[in-house]
């Protein structure tokens, strides 16, 4: 079944996924490929201060640790995976404020590559 969008990385979030153990890797890219299909993944959730769903987190648990994949699927033409990372806080369940802050700056990145690729839209990248 062909892709409904095609799927981009902003950032290092390429990387970030490539590095994490094998059944995380799975777990988040079936549920990328259902993100791709203009679907909402079952597991899938508001990210910490974002707008109307605008951007999403995928949580998977392994081996004690947990990991997120923080995406935007909102603009019309591509989804775009922002940041991938394990999670360490010291804090109990809070995500820790220098991921919430990495999740963000990548928001204008991942916008002017839509922009560039797609043209100037209402898009949510």
């Amino acid at each position: 079944m062909p892709y409904s969008k095609p799927l981009r990385f902003a950032g290092s979030a390429r990387r970030e996924i490539s590095e994490m153990p094998l059944p995380v890797k799975t777990n988040f890219g079936y549920d990328l490929r259902d993100v791709q299909n203009g679907e909402t993944p079952a597991g899938a959730s508001p990210f910490e201060g974002s707008r109307a769903s605008e951007v999403m987190k995928l949580t998977v648990r392994h081996d004690g640790d947990t990991f997120r994949c923080v995406y935007a699927a909102k603009s019309p033409k591509a989804a775009y995976v922002r940041y991938v990372f394990q999670k360490k806080s010291h804090s109990g369940i809070a995500t820790p404020q220098k991921d919430i802050d990495a999740v963000f700056a990548r928001y204008a990145q991942a916008r002017a590559a839509y922009e560039a690729e797609f043209g100037a839209s209402k898009s949510r990248a």
